[in-house]
């Protein structure tokens, strides 16, 4: 029965863990020493912590790739400000609180060495989402058997206060050890636990449990969402503009080749080698010209667009919606010159046009449009794809780590 004496648990001072290699190795929580908790097999966890477990699958992936982001060193540690950084990132771009951040070191620092490792840092995460999603019935039972309410329950008490949260599932003496720890490690005292410091001991305890490979729906998910936040932080999008960014000066390139280079080039082709009377369209050259001509003013008054998204334009109302209107009409322009060319060449022939000027109207109107499309149609798909294989990959990694 929860609330019962039991022997005289292990002082949290004495404890020591024992890291995967086999050595021995002190690590402390605020100046207590706490044992290294193996994860619970699946088998031996109820329904309810399971499903938190896998639910906390997806955080968990999210979690390795911004380690990856923040880990400049490649050593897959972490110091002072990435962590922080990391949990901002990680919490939505809300800066934790300083108690949060207190907690989730503590739970995750098991070296005390100021330097915190993915396996560890992964730790401290599942301590805080498992103490932020914990289901109500933590607490019910918390009320129910005062846990929190006045001393700090005995080893057995405590034991079998887990056993319940783990729906009659047997709970070992070493995971009731760790909680009393960690309980002490976050401020508890013999004397004296609180709601709070209770929760955040359990919370360690909740969802440490074996990872298992997520399902293929899960990774989907988690897929989807990734690139539609992939897109979103793109700095336009979001009102900013890195022109340094590498990202930002290759898409500036290829955008200038497609919208200046390329126009610039036709319009030359146009004036050198004219169509007459002999091409199947005579005006051919001309069509060329207004088309390249017209897709020059599209990528003006698309950068004019383009501005106003950024911050520093948001007192401009007006001259959001000219610009914006200017951009549509002009692409609505030069989308009907592209249908108007494509059926010029199609109907028309390299020998009575010319070599020049046929090739440059087959790739503006015909070649050209169809990448584009290719472009627009595969790139995401493939997009998608990458963006699976790879959190298939961490899955697979976390799945194996120890």
């Amino acid at each position: 029965m929860v609330g019962s004496t039991g022997s005289s648990p292990k002082s949290p001072e004495d404890y020591q863990r024992v890291p995967m290699g086999g050595h021995h190795k002190s690590s402390r929580l605020s100046s207590v020493t706490v044992d290294r908790l193996k994860p619970s097999p699946a088998w031996a966890c109820g329904d309810r912590r399971l499903q938190l477990r896998q639910a906390f699958n997806m955080k968990e992936m999210e979690a390795a790739k911004l380690i990856q982001k923040y880990d400049r060193n490649g050593n897959k540690l972490l110091e002072g400000d990435e962590l922080e950084h990391l949990l901002q990132d990680y919490n939505g771009g809300r800066r934790p609180k300083p108690d949060e951040v207190s907690y989730i070191t503590k739970v995750a620092d098991l070296d005390y060495d100021g330097c915190i490792s993915q396996a560890e840092i992964l730790s401290g995460l599942s301590a805080w989402h498992a103490f932020n999603h914990m289901p109500r019935a933590v607490g019910a039972a918390m009320q129910k058997y005062r846990v929190g309410y006045g001393p700090l329950p005995s080893l057995d008490a405590l034991r079998d206060f887990l056993e319940v949260l783990n729906e009659s599932q047997p709970v070992s003496k070493e995971e009731a050890e760790y909680v009393r720890a960690v309980a002490i490690a976050v401020g508890a005292s013999e004397s004296n636990a609180t709601i709070e410091q209770m929760r955040k001991a359990v919370a360690a305890w909740y969802i440490h449990i074996e990872r298992g490979e997520s399902s293929k729906e899960q990774l989907a998910y988690s897929t989807v969402s990734d690139v539609h936040e992939r897109i979103k932080d793109f700095t336009l999008l979001k009102g900013e503009l890195d022109i340094h960014a590498p990202h930002t000066r290759f898409l500036a390139a290829v955008l200038g080749f497609i919208f200046i280079v390329i126009p610039t080039a036709n319009m030359v082709i146009a004036q050198t080698f004219p169509s007459d009377y002999q091409c199947e369209h005579p005006d051919l050259s001309n069509l060329l010209w207004w088309t390249s001509m017209v897709t020059l003013i599209l990528a003006v008054t698309s950068v004019l667009a383009g501005l106003t998204l950024l911050d520093r334009c948001a007192d401009w109302p007006h001259a959001k919606m000219i610009f914006r209107a200017s951009a549509a009409a002009v692409l609505a322009a030069s989308l009907l010159l592209e249908l108007f060319g494509y059926t010029h060449v199609a109907s028309c022939s390299v020998g009575r046009c010319g070599f020049v000027l046929w090739n440059a109207c087959q790739f503006t109107f015909f070649v050209q449009p169809m990448l584009i499309s290719l472009l627009v149609c595969c790139g995401v798909p493939v997009l998608y794809c990458q963006e699976y294989y790879n959190n298939a990959a961490i899955d697979k990694e976390l799945h194996m780590q120890p």
